[in-house]
Order: C-alpha cells, then sequence, then structure tokens
C-alpha cells in the first residue's frame, strides 16, 4: 500500500485548500482496493473547515473523511509522525513548497529511502503547459525524485479534477429542469422562497463571484436583459447570488450606483460539495480564480471568468489562452462577441499593459479605451441570446470531461513509479 502526502499552503483565499481538498476526495474513489493512503498537510485549517464543517482547526492532528489530516504548523506532532511513517509520494500542490521539519526528513544524511515528489501545477490554458507536463526537476539528493504534473485543457496534460459528486450535479442536456442532485446540496442553504427561485422558469439566477470590481456596466446589461424579457414574459425576473465579502460588496455597491431594484441575495457559507452544486444550478456565472473556475468550466453553464489580476495586465494573456481553447465550440460571430467581453471584463484601464496583454487585446479587436456602454451592450448580446451561448458552452465543457480525470491520471502515472 502505497503513502501518498498532500501538501497544501494556502496563501490567496480558499483556492488552495479547495483544490486540494477536491482532489483528495477524486483520488479517494479511485481506491476502491485500499491500494493507498492519504495524508493531507495543510497551512490554514480554518480554511478547510470552511469548505468542510467537520475539520477542526485545533487539532494538530486528525482524522476526516478516511484521512489523516495534519498541521503544517504544528512541526513537533508532523516530524514524529513522519519519522515513524516516512513519506512515499509527495503531492506538492501550486508550488507550496516543503515545510522544514519535512525537509529535514527528506535530505537528512543518512538517508537512503526514494521518495518521489510530485510538483501539481496551477491551472492555465497557455500552450507551455503540454510541454511542461511531466517534466522532470532537480532535487539535491539522487533519493529525492521530482515531476511536474500540469493539470489542464488538454489531452496533453492531466486534465481536470472529476469527483463523483460533482459529475452528478451537471445537467444533462436532454433534461428540461434543473439537476435534482444539485438542488438537493444546495437547499439547506436558503429559505424557501429564495430555493424556489432555482425550480421557477420565470427567474434567471446570476452567480457573482469575483475580486474586487465595479460591476455597474454588468448590471446594467442584467437590468435591460429583463426588460427585454418582460416585453413577452412579464413574470420573467433576475435574481443574483453572491457570497459574502469582496464580492458582495461590489455587487451592492454597483446596484446602488445604478439605481437597479435587481433582488441580491448573500449566500451562506457552504460547504464545498454544495457550492460546486450552486455552480450547476445557475443560469450564469461570473466566477474568479481557478479552483471555481475550473469547475465552472465544466458546469455547462456560461459563464464570464475574472481572473487573478498580475502585473502588466498579464492576466489577459491567460484569459486570451482561456479563450483560444474555447473558440471552436463557439460559432465565429458569436465567439468574437464572448471574446471581447471576456478580455474587456479583465482589464484594468487604470494601468498599462505589458507587450504580451496589449498585443492580446489588438489581436481580438479591443480598444485601449472602453466605454461602460459598449461593455454593457457586449454582455447584454449574450445575454438575449442565451440559448444559442449556452449550447456552445455545453459542448466546451464535454470537450473537457473527455481529456479525463487529473487524479485518475495521477494515479496511474503514481503505480508506474
Amino acid at each position: 500500500m502505497k503513502d501518498i502526502t498532500l501538501l497544501c499552503k494556502v496563501v490567496d483565499n480558499f483556492g488552495d485548500i479547495g483544490f486540494v481538498y477536491r482532489l483528495s476526495r477524486a483520488i479517494s474513489e479511485l481506491n476502491d482496493g485500499k491500494n493507498f493512503t492519504l495524508r493531507l498537510v495543510v497551512s490554514n485549517l480554518e480554511a478547510f473547515n470552511t469548505m468542510a464543517e467537520k475539520i477542526n482547526p485545533e487539532l494538530a492532528m486528525q482524522e476526516f473523511n478516511g484521512w489523516k489530516i495534519l498541521d503544517w504548523n504544528k512541526s513537533e506532532v508532523c516530524r514524529n509522525e513522519y519519522l515513524k511513517n516516512p513519506p512515499e509520494i509527495i503531492l506538492e500542490c501550486f508550488q507550496c513548497g516543503r515545510p522544514d521539519w519535512l525537509e529535514e526528513i527528506l535530505f537528512q544524511k543518512n538517508s537512503s529511502k526514494t521518495v518521489n515528489i510530485i510538483n501539481v501545477e496551477y491551472l492555465t490554458a497557455e500552450s507551455w503547459a503540454d510541454d511542461f507536463h511531466l517534466l522532470k526537476s532537480g532535487t539535491r539528493s539522487k533519493f529525492v525524485k521530482k515531476i511536474n504534473f500540469m493539470p489542464g485543457f488538454t489531452n496533453k496534460t492531466g486534465g481536470l479534477v472529476l469527483d463523483n459528486d460533482f459529475i452528478s450535479c451537471i445537467k444533462n442536456e436532454s433534461e428540461n429542469s434543473k439537476n435534482k442532485n444539485a438542488l438537493e446540496k444546495i437547499k439547506k442553504y436558503f429559505l424557501p422562497e429564495q430555493f424556489n427561485y432555482f425550480l421557477d422558469k420565470n427567474i434567471f439566477t446570476v452567480l457573482m463571484f469575483s475580486y474586487d470590481k465595479n460591476f455597474d456596466a454588468e448590471i446594467l446589461a442584467l437590468k435591460k436583459f429583463q426588460s427585454e424579457r418582460q416585453k413577452e414574459n412579464l413574470q420573467f425576473k433576475i435574481k443574483i447570488f453572491s457570497p459574502s465579502g469582496m464580492s458582495y460588496n461590489s455587487v451592492l455597491k454597483s446596484l446602488k450606483n445604478t439605481g437597479c431594484n435587481i433582488e441580491l441575495v448573500q449566500l451562506k457559507k457552504m460547504e464545498q460539495t454544495s457550492w460546486d452544486a450552486l455552480l450547476c444550478s445557475t443560469d450564469f456565472n461570473f466566477i474568479r480564480g481557478e479552483d471555481s473556475f475550473s469547475r465552472a468550466c465544466l458546469s455547462g453553464v456560461p459563464f464570464l471568468w475574472h481572473a487573478y489580476i498580475q502585473e502588466e495586465e498579464f492576466q489577459i494573456v491567460k484569459v486570451d489562452a482561456l479563450l483560444k481553447r474555447m473558440e471552436y465550440n463557439f460559432l465565429p460571430e458569436d465567439f468574437k462577441l464572448i471574446e471581447k467581453l471576456f478580455l474587456i471584463f479583465n482589464r484594468n484601464f487604470e494601468k498599462k499593459c505589458g507587450m504580451e496583454a496589449e498585443n492580446a487585446l489588438l489581436e481580438a479587436g479591443v480598444e485601449n479605451e472602453v466605454s461602460s456602454e459598449k461593455n454593457e451592450n457586449l454582455l447584454f448580446n449574450v445575454l438575449v441570446n442565451y440559448e444559442n451561448f449556452l449550447i456552445s458552452y455545453r459542448k466546451f465543457a464535454r470537450e473537457l470531461l473527455h481529456n479525463g480525470n487529473l487524479a485518475e491520471n495521477l494515479i496511474k502515472y503514481i503505480s508506474t513509479i
């Protein structure tokens, strides 16, 4: 039986632990023959607790979901655990590095035990991911071997995490109603009248989960879309959902700025499996980061991605790379609309673009200055042609599903070591 350790250093919001939690669940689902054990070493158990309520942030070591959970910061407890049960396979997630106590164990002078470190990288749609996948890296010991493993959007990478809970929440294209499994997972987080929004065909549900942002143009586009639909159906309404924090505050501010009376529902803290189910239950998602973004891509629900803002607007390069992966699933005229919308949504016009970002914008025909009205019209045109775009997003999701399961590809690789 092989021992697999997952290292997680929580550095930004909940994306790091979110990914590690999902990956651990997906790996466990492949462990029918009990061929391996999992140990998770996490730097912030409070963050873990937000998505897995049974995690006790006060314990240095605990059992959860059949895994052993260790607090990265509790050196003595962790050192004793790993001296007693030395590591075999280490998944070093998102270039998180290794705690000092583990470094001491790995590189102690008298050690002759081989340890394999797999650097599970950040998700990117950039073409270099294909070349970087399974590329070896050096360490300072011949007994500590390291290789890079790339999540990604092509079959030349490791793919995306596909756990059973999430797969059960993806809506079947033949269904006319929302996925029952997904709805059951989110029901307890809403008042009865709020939950009914997901059941009412006259209500268009929107999730807004972003970094700090001015949403005036997007709110005006939603308002315009609501008015347009109400010409044919007076009962049609839009409901916005947003988690507390910067997302909710940004949306609330823009609702006030625009004088728009669309209802905004503040989401309660949700377990991760319920959050994933919510992404599959809404009609349109504004999504941020990497972890939830990867789920949005797989959900088949139309979305806009708010990438993490970087120096010289480099997030534009990352968004452009994603768009190139999405392009073949859209009609040409529809893709040009989506392309401009994504790039403008991620542009910070108060900052100067670097050359790579500027080239991406020029290639897409996005001007350096874009009016709020133009941005509003781009989103409005997507929303009024929603059914066409829904088909294209579902095609993109199917393509990603066919690339395979990151967890399964990892386990296949580990079996060859």
